[in-house]
């Protein structure tokens, strides 16, 4: 049985929550509402609905048959939570997604990228400098695509560029294919 992330699972039920709040702001919702619309399944909705009700996210009315609760709606802290996007993300990051699912090759072309970097043999300024620049790219490309400071990486890509352009500095497979494949999701 594969169970969701439980902070996407988390997520998914306060944007659920939200929407319905912004429809009638006093409704509460049931456990059918949640499983019927195919949020979570139930084995996941208890547990993450007591987490946020504990974390005053939302406001929960117990019922006859615990654990399972009678209504749930959101709070205002969790109104609040869910309007301040960077908080918002910060707790509950988005699922990976399709854009940040083809990132993941990002890792071992960054790692041919600073081995190959390291076989060229430079040293002083030029070889801190070198490993410098591709560790930022590492630490910027780490994060979701979507916080990705474009205007960073491509200025980095730039410096790299005219560093391998160089006649002396032996050719860098991987550094083509790092550019080809940011060029694509960032221009």
């Amino acid at each position: 049985m594969s169970r969701t992330n439980p902070k996407a699972a988390r997520r998914n039920i306060l944007i659920f929550l939200y929407e319905h709040f912004l429809l009638n702001p006093l409704q509460m919702l049931t456990p059918a509402d949640f499983t019927d619309n195919g949020i979570v399944s139930i084995t996941e909705l208890i547990p993450n609905i007591h987490y946020l009700h504990e974390r005053n996210y939302i406001e929960l009315m117990q019922g006859y048959t615990p654990p399972l609760f009678a209504a749930t709606r959101i709070s205002n802290n969790g109104v609040d939570l869910y309007e301040d996007t960077v908080e918002f993300d910060r707790i509950f990051p988005p699922e990976v997604t399709a854009s940040t699912a083809g990132t993941s090759d990002l890792v071992m072309v960054l790692l041919a990228l600073a081995a190959e970097s390291e076989a060229l043999g430079l040293s002083g300024k030029k070889h801190d400098w070198l490993l410098d620049d591709i560790d930022f790219l590492r630490r910027e490309l780490v994060k979701p695509d979507v916080h990705w400071r474009s205007d960073f990486i491509l200025k980095r890509l730039q410096w790299l560029e005219v560093f391998f352009a160089d006649e002396s500095i032996e050719a860098v497979p991987a550094f083509a294919v790092l550019q080809s494949i940011l060029h694509e999701k960032l221009l």
